[in-house]
């Protein structure tokens, strides 16, 4: 079992990794996460990598672990900047070809990889990454929007009881 810490490589090859049981940890840059940067407000930092290379029971090569990433996105609810901690799970099963890719099992995702070429590992942990951002980011239930509890209670604070428009009928149905 091969482990690489802290200084990641630019190219990884799963195949090999996965028959030597290849272990991945460390920082990559988010810097030149480009398309990642351009589904949030903005990226900077390291993304946390720890990667398990293998070969399960049934014979197929995985790739186990998680991948994890602070972003600024906009909270849907207040409309401010907030801070997303993304937390990627992955599970990926290595294959060759799309016939190879529907006989996985469905706990992993497949990864097709037609040639031994080495891959990027930042390109791999940037998908992963874009995976994880939440489809609609809200502060949490302990969190404070910023500007919404003021509104809130402005809100409370203009409320104006309005005459029922119906009360006008309830006088004539009386009346009949």
């Amino acid at each position: 079992m091969r482990a690489m810490s802290g200084r990641l490589p630019k190219f990884i090859e799963p195949l090999r990794l996965a028959r030597d049981g290849g272990h991945l940890q460390g920082q990559l840059p988010l810097h030149g996460m480009t398309r990642l940067a351009e589904s949030v407000e903005a990226v900077q930092g390291e993304a946390r990598i720890d990667l398990q290379f293998g070969v399960d029971e049934a014979g197929v090569r995985t790739l186990q672990g998680t991948i994890q990433a602070e972003v600024q996105q906009i909270c849907q609810r207040c409309m401010a900047p907030m801070t997303v901690t993304l937390n990627a799970e992955v599970s990926i099963g290595i294959v060759r070809s799309p016939e190879e890719a529907q006989e996985l099992p469905e706990l992993l995702e497949p990864m097709i990889l037609e040639t031994a070429d080495p891959i990027s590992l930042a390109d791999l942990a940037e998908d992963e990454l874009i995976l994880a951002l939440p489809i609609a980011p809200m502060h949490g239930a302990g969190e404070k929007c910023v500007g919404l509890d003021e509104y809130r209670s402005d809100e409370k604070a203009t409320v104006v009881e309005k005459p029922n428009p119906f009360a006008v009928l309830a006088g004539l149905k009386k009346k009949h």
